[in-house]
This record gives C-alpha cells, sequence and structure tokens, in this order.
C-alpha cells in the first residue's frame, strides 16, 4: 500500500507514536555516546563514580564540618540524596540542549524524530544515575539505616526532575536552533541551580517565609520526595507545585519541539 505523504504536520498522537516506533534508535544513540565517553580509560564508567562520591567528601568536609550544618540523619546521606537528584538535571540539561546542533550532520542525513537526540541523553542520565544509586545504597548499608518496601518507590521521586530537565532541555534546544547565544545560559544556569536547591543545606535554613518557595523548583520537589522515601522526610504540601511545574514544563517543551522540529534542518 502506498503512503501518502503531505504537507500536513502530524498530530501530537501521531507525533508520539512516531517517538515510540523509533525508541530504540535512541537507546543504540545511548549506547555510542556512552562508548565515546568512556573510551580508552582504564576503570570505564566507574568514573562515573567520582562526581558523587567527591561531592559528598568536599560538601560534608565545608558545609557539615565547617559551617555545621546538619541533618536529621548522617549528613553524606543528606548531600548524595540530594547530589543524585541535581546531577540528573544537570547532565540531561546540560547535553540535550545543545544536542542536536552536535548532532547536525546525522539530523540532516537521516530521517528520524529529531526528539530522539535529547532522549537519548536522558538515558544516559539515568543509566549514570543507577551507578551511582548503587554507591548510595553501599551507604545506606554502611549506617545501617533500615530498608523498607518503602524503598522501591523511589522511581517515582525522580519524575519531577526528569520532567522538568526533559522539557526546559527541549525549549531551550528549539529556540538555540536560531539564537546561538542561549547556549551561554546553559553552564551559567546549571551553575547556579545547584545553590537554589537543597542539595547540602536544609530547607528549615531559610527563613519561614522563603521555605517554601523553594518547592517551587521542581529538582527540589525530587529530592524532597526522595529524602522521604529512604529516611521519613514529612512531604511538604508545596511538593506539588513543583511536580506541576515539572508537568507544565514537559508539555511545553514537546509542543514547542515539534513546533519547529520540520524547521530544524534549514537552520542547522
Amino acid at each position: 500500500m502506498a503512503k501518502l505523504i503531505t504537507a500536513q504536520s502530524d498530530s501530537l498522537q501521531s507525533y508520539i507514536s512516531k517517538i515510540w516506533s523509533y525508541r530504540y534508535m535512541a537507546i543504540v544513540l545511548a549506547q555510542r555516546d556512552l562508548k565515546i565517553k568512556y573510551a580508552q580509560t582504564v576503570v570505564g564508567v566507574a568514573w562515573t563514580l567520582l562526581q558523587p562520591i567527591t561531592a559528598v567528601l568536599i560538601f560534608t568536609l565545608f558545609f557539615h564540618f565547617v559551617l555545621k550544618i546538619n541533618a536529621p540523619y548522617p549528613y553524606a546521606l543528606f548531600v548524595l540524596s540530594g547530589y543524585l537528584n541535581w546531577s540528573i538535571f544537570s547532565y540531561i540539561f546540560n547535553q540535550a540542549t545543545p544536542g542536536l546542533i552536535n548532532q547536525s550532520e546525522m539530523a540532516k542525513k537521516i530521517h528520524f524524530p529529531r526528539i530522539i537526540i535529547p532522549l537519548s541523553k536522558g538515558i544516559i542520565a539515568l543509566v549514570e544515575f543507577t551507578i551511582s544509586f548503587v554507591f548510595f545504597l553501599l551507604l545506606l548499608v554502611l549506617f545501617k539505616i533500615k530498608f523498607t518496601f518503602t524503598f522501591l518507590l523511589f522511581p517515582i521521586a525522580l519524575l519531577p526532575v526528569l520532567l522538568f530537565a526533559f522539557g526546559a532541555s527541549l525549549m531551550l534546544s528549539a529556540l538555540t536552533i536560531k539564537k546561538r547565544d542561549l547556549l551561554h545560559i546553559v553552564p551559567f544556569f546549571v551553575n547556579f541551580s545547584i545553590w537554589f536547591t537543597p542539595v547540602f543545606y536544609t530547607v528549615n535554613l531559610l527563613p519561614n517565609q522563603y521555605q517554601s518557595l523553594l518547592y517551587i523548583n521542581p529538582i527540589t520537589s525530587s529530592i524532597h520526595l526522595f529524602r522521604n522515601i529512604f529516611f521519613g522526610e514529612l512531604l511538604n504540601p508545596y511538593f506539588f507545585i513543583g511536580l506541576i511545574v515539572a508537568i507544565t514544563f514537559f508539555i511545553l517543551g514537546v509542543i514547542t519541539f515539534k513546533s519547529i522540529e520540520e524547521k530544524i534542518i534549514d537552520n542547522l
């Protein structure tokens, strides 16, 4: 049967269906990038552990022992639980935003939904999270944290940061096709985002009137829920605001990217 080709753009439903049909391409791209990243290294993906280990050591030394910031449970676990979630955002936003420009040759020569490129970066972020998460579990054992069945709910905690990171990177990726100067915003934004996220400090260090504002940040919502699951922190109702913000960014990101995808080749 002949396939009908029209100039009309895909509906959102057919667009999502097309993405699903190319899902294996995202996995292949992620595998390729991981091989390139760790090629000719002695310990390979074990380098992924270097960043969280370094973060735990530095933040614990400076903020816990020097500035005397404490947590209701071992501070090393407090820092690592926050850093793991923040690093998901950091990697996706840093890598997915310029992804189209970096892969412009492939995007020009091969027909596929270009959203697959930033999606592959999300897969890499999850792979590296999984490796670091094993280190987190080992620390739970080391600090004798009692395991419960609620620990199995931790993937739910990742939803706000994943949706937000992917949505934000899609929107900026679409805009940077014509406005390349925006790419300089990415490292600047990522570097400062950790200071507006309770990775190494507790929310109650802020004045009461500002504490709830932190939960507008979807990364904070993920960290808060993650710590609730593993350490029983009481959930702040404002957690849902961060989730709503994340969903909003994700929807807007997909719609924005879809609207310019057919024009991408002309501008790459």
